[in-house]
């Protein structure tokens, strides 16, 4: 008899990409600290093109200065987005082929694929298009963070509102490219040649900031992005100032990537006083612990659910119990000395048995746990990040500066490994599992059903038993936002385009930010 899942025959299935409703946590401590960049924020010219856009659009409706607003048109504003959005595509992968570069982030490479292929096939393209339009809702919020633009409540709805910096921009956009053939199709509509985009692409490339006819529009965006208004959050700026620091520090000492530079910062303030630990290190460090537990939960779930999954149904108990007997993998001496390993050893004696430098060296990879050989073997390295995190975080932890919100995994996870360093292993990680994993997982999931979402179960109880949804658990990380401050940071030029050190602009603006000279 086939085996019949109750949601069997959904058309759509969410991801479920924080299926414990821990995530929000960790996004929450990093956010504060990149002033608006979001996930899906990567270039900087974006942050230009945008207000751009707004502002040229209120001037065709008579609304020229930032003191006027009213509610965009929101069909033609989409409209000058979808085409700006395919001119950028189109001028950067022309830059790209120049320099032989390949520049991620961009809007539109899945959206604008016929009108590209012919591009590249030298035809003429109307810009008559359809889809897209993401651009606008992608970048607004950083452009009203770093104050290019800002909202205006109107009676039941709100609107962009240009600013004194939005006014700028247009002024200099106009200026750079008098008489622009791209710039008028944009906002007029009409076809493009391939010749003109080689003959323009330095105005909307996503590297053109570079270009040394840009140079006024970059000026003005690194204005923007370090020295606030009067009007605007000073402490937002100063956050954002020291992440920027932090980031062109580790860059010039040789470190390459968001990933490197967070577990850099984590592993430093690890092993540093509290007392000597400065707030940007302290946030940057808790955002990592907080992903790092999650991920271990997560492992934890993977673990049940296979188990789940494999029996078409089994209770808690029962899962745990098909870790015991799955053989300790050579993988795991890594990361957990084997000596006396077993499920009835004190907890207490398995953190000793628990390697520091593995879990410090650098990021934890995803591929680590996720390719363990059994449920039990990325059962027991969960285990082992989660108690190597709460070793490793206590000098971290000691000041309360950590703590964000009753929901945080850690918030959870670590009251138990407290009060269970005594009893066993087994033990230990079957509460951690049934309160961590499970509660966690029913109850945030349900919840996201009871509001209109769509269904993220990987199990439904059945009594005791969970019973299976058909659908596996790819344990991960939130998306950092740092990566993008990075991206930012080198279209604007402080950083080498191969990301192995600081340009003189960089290392000037680390010097006014404060930065070592070391």
């Amino acid at each position: 008899m086939p085996v019949t899942f109750w949601n069997q025959g959904e058309r759509e299935v969410s991801k479920g990409l924080d299926i414990l409703g821990y995530r929000q946590v960790d996004q929450n401590v990093e956010k504060d600290w990149v002033s608006g960049i979001t996930t899906i924020s990567n270039r900087a010219r974006y942050l230009s093109l945008v207000p751009w856009l707004v502002a040229e659009h209120y001037e065709r409706r008579g609304l020229g200065g930032h003191e006027s607003v009213a509610e965009p048109n929101y069909d033609e504003l989409i409209a000058l987005h979808r085409r700006m959005e395919f001119v950028v595509l189109a001028c950067t992968r022309y830059t790209d082929r120049e320099s032989g570069s390949q520049t991620g982030g961009l809007i539109g490479p899945d959206i604008y694929v016929d009108e590209m292929a012919a591009l590249g096939r030298g035809e003429t393209v109307n810009l008559n298009l359809t889809r897209g339009g993401g651009s606008y809702g992608t970048y607004v919020a950083p452009c009203r963070a770093f104050g290019l633009l800002a909202y205006e409540n109107l009676p039941g709805s709100w609107a962009p509102r240009l600013t004194p910096r939005t006014s700028v921009l247009k002024s200099c956009r106009r200026d750079v490219a008098p008489g622009s053939r791209l710039a008028n199709v944009i906002l007029d509509g009409g076809t493009v040649h391939p010749d003109v985009i080689a003959s323009e692409a330095h105005l909307f490339s996503t590297a053109g900031l570079a270009d040394e006819h840009c140079e006024e529009e970059r000026r003005l965006l690194q204005d923007a992005l370090f020295r606030p208004e009067p009007t605007q959050d000073q402490e937002q700026y100063a956050r954002f100032a020291k992440t920027t620091c932090l980031v062109l520090s580790a860059i010039r000492q040789g470190l390459a990537g968001s990933s490197r530079i967070i577990a850099d910062t984590y592993a430093k303030v690890c092993r540093r006083a509290p007392e000597k630990t400065d707030d940007v290190a302290v946030a940057w460090a808790t955002y990592d612990l907080h992903r790092r537990v999650h991920f271990a939960l997560e492992l934890l779930l993977r673990a049940i659910t296979s188990v789940v999954i494999e029996k078409d149904g089994a209770t808690l108990e029962e899962s745990i119990a098909e870790w015991t007997t799955d053989d300790w993998p050579p993988e795991m001496e890594i990361y957990v000395d084997p000596q006396g390993f077993e499920w009835s050893m004190p907890l207490d004696r398995f953190i000793d048995n628990v390697k520091d430098d593995p879990f410090l060296a650098g990021a934890v990879e995803r591929s680590t746990g996720r390719q363990m050989p059994s449920p039990g073997a990325r059962a027991v390295f969960a285990i082992a990040l989660l108690c190597a995190t709460w070793r490793q975080s206590r000098s971290l932890r000691s000041g309360g500066r950590t703590l964000r919100g009753i929901h945080a995994g850690m918030v959870q996870a670590f009251p138990i490994i407290d009060g269970a360093l005594r009893g066993s292993l087994l033990d230990a990680t079957r509460t951690l599992a049934d309160r961590c994993v499970v509660e966690a997982h029913l109850s945030t999931t349900l919840r996201k059903m009871g509001h209109g979402l769509k269904c993220s179960l990987r199990f439904f109880p059945d009594g005791r038993v969970l019973r299976p949804t058909g659908m596996t658990v790819m344990a991960g990380y939130s998306g950092d936002r740092l990566g993008n401050v990075i991206g930012m940071l080198g279209d604007l030029g402080f950083i080498r385009g191969d990301a192995s050190g600081l340009t003189p602009r960089g290392e000037a603006l680390l010097q006014t930010l404060g930065g070592s000279d070391a």
